[in-house]
């Protein structure tokens, strides 16, 4: 969908577009929780998608496309809020994200960057612009199996799936009950 529709924008195919547009109308709301967490329990997986709607966000702005642009631009940074409190306040290195579940070959972790350390090199160049927020990361959360906990320079992820009909789903593991320490 993603390739579709910013294809479409560059050859000017309203028609690709509009398929692009029915496949994220009809698959993102059983691909990602209210709460912006994809359902495939793995971390690197969700900042991909949290970076790939962005993108389709910023194409949507550019062709003035404002229907589906208020509709994406909510996953968009819904995605981008849940991808946030995966990622310690205090990292040092961004190939230091704590992973859990598949790491995509797609994008390797340093070079994904929600926070504004810096733009060199990463996919935030790309757009000239930085998505970081203003709200902070919570010391300790739990949000559709995704449990965070911050103490000083100590960072832990863990996820449990919240159903055991999702479990295991996508690309998350079968190593249920495991957890990043990060420091």
């Amino acid at each position: 969908a993603r390739a579709l529709y910013i294809g479409g924008a560059f050859i000017n195919s309203a028609h690709s577009m509009k398929i692009a547009r029915s496949i994220f109308e009809r698959h993102l709301p059983e691909m990602i929780s209210d709460n912006g967490y994809l359902s495939e329990s793995s971390s690197h997986y969700q900042f991909l998608l949290t970076k790939n709607m962005q993108e389709v966000s910023i194409f949507a702005t550019a062709c003035e496309d404002y229907g589906f642009q208020e509709f994406i631009t909510t996953y968009s940074e819904s995605m981008t809020e849940a991808s946030k409190r995966l990622i310690p306040y205090n990292l040092v290195k961004k190939c230091d994200i704590p992973k859990i579940g598949d790491v995509s070959p797609d994008m390797p972790t340093d070079w994904f960057n929600l926070k504004n350390f810096d733009q060199h090199g990463t996919w935030n160049k790309l757009w000239k612009k930085s998505f970081e927020s203003k709200s902070m990361v919570p010391k300790a959360s739990h949000i559709d199996g995704w449990a965070t906990s911050q103490k000083d320079d100590w960072f832990l992820l863990a996820h449990s799936h919240p159903s055991k009909d999702l479990f295991p789903s996508g690309h998350g593991h079968r190593d249920f009950g495991s957890f990043v320490l990060y420091d």
